[in-house]
């Protein structure tokens, strides 16, 4: 909009987007567009109905489900939240619902809410989800089914700030920090699994680097994988 005042010339010139008819997240039709056809929400409830070892997510059917949940947590990530009080910023785009793959997000207090239900046998779950999606891509892709398996693994220190951080424990440099394991199909470009381990807990790296690659063969085709094993310290390929 500019105003022009005829005696003084060409006045400010101020740009807004309040139209409710526009999105600062289209690029959620993507990712949103794929996760619809692949069935990932459905996907993801189906493998955290099958957990049968601890209690789960939700009890009652009304609201969102554990699915949608975990994957409109997801799709705020991909928007740029860093916190759940983000989600209320993604929350109030009504232009941009029809593009997600979960067009209601829950209130950022529910999300806090639930997720801290999450055990590491659901996360478990929700990633062999993904690798079903992933595969089922794959599939459609037309790429080869029996292709050998390459694993990188990295190990990198995440530092944290405030002292009440759940599980954390002091680096050598004094810093108070998580070991983030990530293992990804080098091939693929594709994470497959993640651990989140207190970074001076005893011995946690070689047994977490373990955990790690025998949880991402199990989220590979069947027979992909040669050798999950063979790692070393730092960033590991292991054919």
């Amino acid at each position: 909009m500019m105003s022009v005042n005829g005696a003084r010339g060409p006045g400010r010139i101020e740009f807004r987007a309040d139209d409710r008819s526009l999105t600062p997240y289209a690029g959620l039709a993507i990712s949103g567009e794929l996760a619809r056809r692949l069935r990932l929400v459905e996907l993801v409830d189906a493998e955290l109905a099958a957990v049968t070892r601890v209690a789960a997510v939700k009890q009652r059917r009304r609201g969102r489900s554990p699915g949608e949940l975990a994957v409109s947590i997801a799709e705020c990530q991909l928007a740029g939240a860093e916190c759940f009080d983000d989600i209320e910023v993604v929350r109030a785009d009504e232009a941009g619902a029809a593009l997600r793959a979960v067009p209601r997000i829950p209130s950022a207090p529910t999300a806090r809410q639930l997720a801290g239900r999450f055990k590491a046998t659901h996360i478990h779950a929700i990633e062999r989800a993904a690798a079903r999606c992933g595969n089922e891509l794959d599939r459609q892709l037309g790429r080869d089914p029996g292709e050998a398996v390459t694993f990188d693994l990295d190990a990198t220190e995440t530092v944290v700030y405030g002292r009440r951080k759940q599980g954390t424990g002091r680096t050598r440099q004094g810093h108070l920090a998580y070991n983030s394991y990530v293992v990804t199909w080098a091939q693929r470009g594709r994470a497959l699994t993640s651990e989140l381990r207190a970074a001076t807990r005893p011995g946690s790296r070689p047994r977490s680097r373990s955990r790690c690659l025998a949880a991402a063969s199990g989220c590979c085709p069947a027979g992909t994988v040669r050798s999950p094993f063979a790692a070393t310290q730092g960033s590991t390929r292991s054919n």
